[in-house]
């Protein structure tokens, strides 16, 4: 009787481990949509590209609470990846960025976005004027 009790509370804890680790780690689908945003310039170097939200394009302001917040992004293709940085090398904090892709949360990481489509504009023609990509005004 014993052994049944303290196999069942085994059960039942690791059955909670695993719920608990679903939860916490594993990203979560939640919608496909398009931002308009930009790159956060930061000195430690990130693993993965971190953009602020400006605004929500699609679908309808649905997704409104992500204006000002970071997200990471995660390009699905290399060669996408790549056309991106070679555009904005010189000045990448100059662009505004136009991102489609699946909208994902998890609770230990945050919200990232898989992109499939992007685009970035120059803001200003002024904005690049040294080789930097940093005005020095």
């Amino acid at each position: 009787m014993k052994r049944k009790i303290v196999f069942g509370g085994i059960s039942i804890a690791l059955i909670g481990l695993i719920a608990y680790y679903i939860i916490l780690y594993i990203p979560k689908d939640i919608d496909t949509i398009t931002v308009k945003s930009y790159y956060m310039m930061y000195a430690c170097g990130d693993c993965y590209p971190q953009y602020k939200v400006k605004e929500v394009l699609k679908p309808d302001n649905k997704y409104s609470y992500l204006v000002d917040k970071l997200i990471d992004v995660k390009y699905e293709s290399e060669a996408l990846e790549q056309q991106i940085n070679k555009q904005t090398e010189q000045c990448v904090i100059c662009y505004d960025f136009f991102l489609t892709g699946r909208l994902k949360y998890s609770k230990s990481k945050g919200y990232s976005l898989e992109v499939d489509s992007a685009r970035a504009i120059l803001r200003s023609n002024d904005c690049c004027d040294s080789p930097t990509g940093l005005s020095v005004r």
